[in-house]
């Protein structure tokens, strides 16, 4: 039930503030002792790559038209995202893996306060 209570509030908030909600899962993840830091990279980008898909999904009901420039980024984002997999799955250790997490919710958090 706690964890159906965690989850209820991390879509609430997601869409509230109009993120993904990787980046508040993430924290919740580590803070319970529910995933180490491999596993807490990894279920936050594949919760996050969900939500674009049902956003991508979503958006085409609103007669919504891609823009080029997402077009030509689309791609290079795919390629960046496999090559981080790799990296923070293969070659990172853990305490780079909670910097370079730290460094991610730190310019997610500068970003909601200021935009």
């Amino acid at each position: 039930m706690d964890s159906f209570c965690i989850r209820l509030g991390n879509w609430f908030f997601s869409g509230l503030i109009g993120i993904g909600g990787g980046i508040i899962l993430s924290p919740i993840l580590l803070m319970m002792g529910w995933t180490n830091v491999k596993e807490t990279a990894a279920v936050s980008a594949f919760f996050i790559f969900l939500n674009s898909i049902a956003g991508l999904i979503g958006s085409g009901s609103f007669q919504f038209q891609i823009d080029s420039q997402i077009q030509i980024l689309l791609p290079l984002t795919v390629v960046a995202g496999v090559v981080g997999a790799y990296l923070g799955a293969h070659r990172f250790n853990v305490p780079v893996l909670k910097y370079l997490l730290g460094i991610v919710l730190f310019i997610a958090s500068v970003k909601f306060i200021l935009v």
